[in-house]
């Protein structure tokens, strides 16, 4: 084929032969199959490309491994300092996650050293590696103080789509941004129901929860009057627990409190 692909001077006539001119076509198909993933025999993904990549700069102060986790803590440089490099590619600055980092973290798809700046998934799916502390918890959130991996629990902000069996760290599958709010430390948001006369001013916000995360709150099903033991009338109550995505996570069984009862004379 050595002829069919011999270069063409300036001002010589261009003939091309059919095996060449259908050689070029392949190529060009299989660089766009390539390129956009779709048809024919598409190219073998890389774990990043079923995620959404940003560029973080390390600030934990010690180098991370792939598939870690850190807590976003603030961006590398703002429109002021840097406009045409904040529209073209924002940076975060990204640390050693704590408890406040709760949904707000990336997983790093490459080694970072402490300074440097690397490629991390801020949502979509990700390989990971999570602390699993029972072996049917379904998510995964930072683990406060821990930058190599996850921690599973009854709810968080990273889905676990498969994982290793059993307990201690495992690999798994997970999809950021596809998990359930945590409640871990709920408001709640009510009294004891005899004697409290005042009316109560504290309030929840999902977009502002402070220390908490979710909310527990009483719901007041029915009343009933009772005959046996004196005519006491009675009131029932549930408790609603919601996350802190604003989900319903639990509804308790019934409490039943006394409204009213005879006096004693």
């Amino acid at each position: 084929m050595g002829d069919d692909f011999k270069k063409v001077r300036s001002g010589e006539p261009l003939r091309i032969p059919a095996a060449t001119f259908n050689t070029i076509l392949d190529a060009t198909q299989d660089y766009l199959r390539r390129q956009q993933g779709i048809g024919g025999r598409p190219s073998r993904p890389t774990p990043d490309q079923s995620a959404a990549i940003i560029l973080i700069k390390n600030g934990s102060g010690a180098a991370v491994n792939r598939f870690g986790a850190l807590g976003i803590d603030t961006i590398l440089f703002t429109p002021t300092q840097n406009l045409d490099g904040f529209k073209n590619q924002p940076v975060l600055t990204c640390i050693t996650p704590a408890a406040g980092h709760a949904g707000a973290f990336v997983m790093p798809q490459e080694p970072i050293a402490s300074g440097a700046i690397g490629r991390a998934a801020i949502s979509g799916v990700s390989i990971a590696r999570v602390d699993v502390a029972d072996a049917g918890h379904l998510y995964a959130d930072v683990a406060a103080g821990h930058a190599d991996y996850l921690a599973s629990g009854a709810s968080g902000s990273a889905q676990i789509l498969w994982k290793e069996a059993g307990t201690g760290e495992k690999w798994a599958l997970v999809r950021l941004g596809g998990g359930a709010g945590t409640h871990t430390s709920p408001k709640a948001l009510y009294a004891t129901f005899e004697g409290a006369e005042a009316a109560q001013t504290d309030t929840w916000d999902r977009t502002n929860q402070g220390a908490n995360d979710g909310v527990t709150f009483p719901w007041h099903t029915r009343e009933a009057y009772s005959e046996t033991g004196g005519k006491i009338l009675y009131g029932y109550y549930r408790l609603v627990t919601i996350d802190s995505a604003g989900a319903i996570v639990s509804i308790s069984a019934e409490t039943r409190y006394t409204i009213d009862a005879p006096e004693a004379h």
